[in-house]
């Protein structure tokens, strides 16, 4: 039906257990702001299914107009969310000045979602559902840091 698009900026408050090796561990907590988007998938969003897919492709092909189905659209809007972020990483001192550093991050937030149907040419839409989902996940970073 589409992609979940979501970018931001995170704030992160981190801590580093200084220590008299090359490694310093660190940890943190933060916060992240996604400014949320749904990519509509034109075949679903202008009311064709997976079954005439092929249709849809032959319409545009032919240089129709997208607007089918008297102009019927379906569309998913989402709000923009904030979540949580918490890190866990170590730091190891390669060289002066030169560290790498290895680190694993979680993020949890719940993105508002709301599915309606709007119609070429009109501002009007007509709602068909609402609901919360979880937009949670993990990564792991590895980054080169230079020091000066």
């Amino acid at each position: 039906d589409g992609s979940i698009l979501g970018e931001g900026p995170s704030l992160q408050l981190l801590g580093k257990y200084a220590n008299h090796t090359r490694f310093t561990p660190y940890g943190g907590v933060g916060i992240v702001f996604l400014n949320m988007d749904w990519d509509h998938d034109p075949i679903w969003h202008y009311g064709f299914n997976g079954a005439n897919g092929h249709t849809y492709g032959a319409w545009r092909a032919a240089g129709s107009d997208p607007t089918v189905n008297g102009g019927t659209r379906r569309n998913i809007g989402l709000d923009n969310t904030r979540g949580t972020l918490l890190t866990a990483g170590c730091q190891a001192q390669i060289w002066e000045g030169f560290h790498a550093d290895l680190a694993a991050q979680m993020m949890q937030a719940d993105v508002d979602a709301e599915y309606f149907i709007s119609w070429h040419g009109r501002s009007d839409k007509q709602p068909r559902a609402d609901w919360t989902f979880p937009l949670d996940g993990w990564r792991v970073l590895l980054s080169l840091v230079y020091a000066f």
